[in-house]
């Protein structure tokens, strides 16, 4: 009982850190709506989605931008429209061509419980698990 326990532990830690490193690697750097609109009508934009005002995406080739005094280049990116914008898929459409396609997705906003269940479920199985291992030694 005590190695599957022991095992069921690692394989959550495993998980854990893998959803940890994957959702590092989506990280989305932020932008002005104006450098957004700039990179949209130079055709840099390979893949847009549009949720309420937030809009995230990816670039075709990265972008040099500044946060807080420091300049790096991205390739992901997210951004906030300044105001609605009825049907602004179809204005970055536009912007699409043969050459340089973009897809866009239309997300409806959602409340986050894949993220807690994701993200938060883990530790709590480790918590409870070592939590019936030191009941047990006791």
């Amino acid at each position: 009982m005590r190695r599957l326990i022991i095992g069921i532990m690692v394989l959550i830690s495993i998980w854990a850190v893998v959803q940890f490193v994957v959702h590092m690697k989506r990280e989305k750097t932020p932008i002005s709506y104006s450098c957004f609109m700039e990179e949209l009508e130079q055709g840099n934009m390979y893949e847009v989605s549009i949720s309420d005002l937030e809009i995230t995406g990816m670039f075709r080739t990265p972008v040099r931008v500044t946060i807080r005094g420091k300049s790096r280049e991205t390739l992901n990116f997210s951004t906030v429209l300044p105001y609605r914008i009825p049907d602004f898929a179809a204005t970055i459409e536009i912007h699409a061509t043969e050459e340089n396609p973009i897809l866009v997705q239309e997300r409806q906003p959602t409340r986050d419980w894949t993220h807690i269940f994701m993200y938060w479920l883990p530790v709590l199985l480790l918590t409870l698990l070592f939590l019936v291992l030191y009941l047990r030694r006791n």
